[in-house]
């Protein structure tokens, strides 16, 4: 039960309390958007603190509504100084609002900041999409800077979070200063994570594994899986036996170790959906130890998009289905789940990987299974037949097929030995270009939809109009 109070005047006094990560927005373990408006906030603590408080006040009105914390847990995690994760559930808000959120401490305002509660269904909706993030360099800061000025109402991160592993120290010295710093500056970075809620996609670099880390064990947590730490999504994936949806031999052996640091039920974090505005959101884990051909995992990802009643449907995977990038042309598994897309109306699918920004025609792919009766060849290759949708125009009639669009040129420099030869596009794609770092900007309105390509600079350089 809530209870409102009207604003305190004793806002002048300000104690400092020891943040070791400022507070930010996450959508939460139960967020849905259908019926109730619902988000998470969480903070990172040196030390642990009594008597704090979280309250919210809608802009054009002057009553604070509190909103209980849930969590306060003590993080032992190997090299990393103990601190505490605080976590405040807040719900039962009005949708597509401007509001403050604000954490006391003994009564006084120790940190605040401006937020919009998430969209109704119906209502426009704009939002950001952007894969391969933070490495340490300058490139990012200028994206976060774009990103915040850009003001979508989410930003959805395409996989690999930060460079190198994934790790807790990685996020606490790249990921953190740089996307939820105090300032909004093009050589420093930007409060957006504090003021517009993240989701993230799985990539290979936030579970990746390095050979000293594989056998350590110890009473502490691992200093790995920053990304199974820092964000909170709906918990809402499948639930399958993981002997059969997890491939885990091979070369994907070294993958064993996350279910034993981060539990057997990881695959209902790094699977799961949501609905915002007029649009449903699947994102799903693409990583090479996922077995989608396991029928229990393409069940549960047909009845997810069966089941949105919404008019857009979006995937984010990290590892694109269709890509041109010279290293990773033989990375098609995600190619499988193209009936189920095309089958469920599936309008864009946004992945990360290839550090570039690509966007195919529309296209649909039949899966053939190779004479060992499997359908991903060792290679990582996915035979199949392809009608590309050439003739489809932007703004036109609706495309025959989904549409891929490659989003990974978020901060992280496009390699030499990954750069496609741009003389040779294959005839699936429509738009590429390699040389700037960008975000992908959508906006929707009713049965119509909007995408732009910005550079961190703020010039266009694609654009794309569907319409239903």
């Amino acid at each position: 039960m809530t209870t409102w109070q009207a604003v305190s005047n004793s806002e002048i006094a300000r104690p400092i309390l020891p943040f070791l990560i400022k507070p930010y927005l996450q959508l939460g373990a139960g967020a849905s958007f259908k019926s109730e408006n619902y988000l998470e906030l969480i903070w990172h603590l040196h030390k642990h603190h009594d008597s704090l408080a979280v309250e919210v006040k809608y802009r054009d009105s002057n009553q604070w509504q509190s909103m209980p914390i849930v969590e306060s847990e003590k993080l032992k995690i190997h090299g990393i100084k103990k601190h505490y994760r605080y976590r405040a559930i807040m719900a039962d808000m009005r949708f597509g609002k401007a509001a403050i959120y604000r954490i006391l401490w003994r009564g006084y305002t120790v940190f605040s900041a401006e937020f919009r509660t998430p969209k109704g269904r119906g209502v426009p909706l704009r939002f950001a999409v952007v894969g391969d993030l933070a490495d340490g360099g300058s490139a990012v800061k200028q994206v976060a800077h774009r990103l915040y000025n850009e003001h979508p109402d989410i930003c959805i991160i395409a996989g690999d979070v930060t460079y190198k592993h994934g790790r807790v120290s990685e996020y606490l010295k790249h990921f953190f200063p740089v996307l939820n710093c105090d300032a909004n500056d093009a050589e420093i970075g930007a409060p957006l994570m504090r003021s517009i809620p993240t989701a993230v996609a799985w990539g290979n670099h936030d579970v990746s594994i390095p050979k000293g880390d594989r056998d350590r064990s110890d009473e502490r947590r691992c200093d790995l899986f920053g990304i199974d730490l820092f964000f909170r999504q709906p918990q809402n994936g499948p639930s399958v036996n993981l002997k059969r949806a997890l491939l885990l031999d091979g070369d994907n052996k070294k993958y064993k170790k996350i279910p034993k640091s981060i539990g057997d039920d990881f695959l209902r974090r790094s699977n799961y959906f949501f609905q915002m505005g007029n649009a449903h959101f699947q994102v799903i884990d693409g990583n090479a130890y996922m077995n989608w051909e396991n029928p229990e995992l393409r069940l549960w990802l047909s009845q997810s998009l069966s089941q949105a009643d919404c008019d857009w449907k979006f995937v984010v995977v990290h590892p694109p289905p269709f890509n041109i990038d010279k290293k990773y042309w033989c990375e098609q598994r995600i190619r499988l789940l193209s009936s189920i897309f095309e089958q469920h109306g599936v309008d864009v699918v946004f992945s990360g990987h290839s550090h570039m920004y690509a966007r195919t025609h529309p296209l649909r792919f039949g899966a053939h299974a190779g004479k060992d009766g499997r359908f991903v060849q060792p290679d990582g290759q996915v035979k199949g037949s392809m009608i590309v949708d050439h003739t489809f125009k932007s703004g036109g009639r609706a495309p025959k097929g989904p549409i891929y669009v490659i989003t990974g040129a978020g901060g992280k420099a496009l390699g030499d030995d990954h750069s496609p030869d741009l003389h040779n596009v294959p005839n699936f794609m429509a738009q590429v270009e390699i040389e700037n770092r960008s975000i992908t900007v959508c906006q929707i309105d009713g049965k119509n939809f909007h995408l732009r390509q910005i550079t961190s600079q703020g010039e266009e350089i694609d654009t794309l109009a569907l319409s239903k």
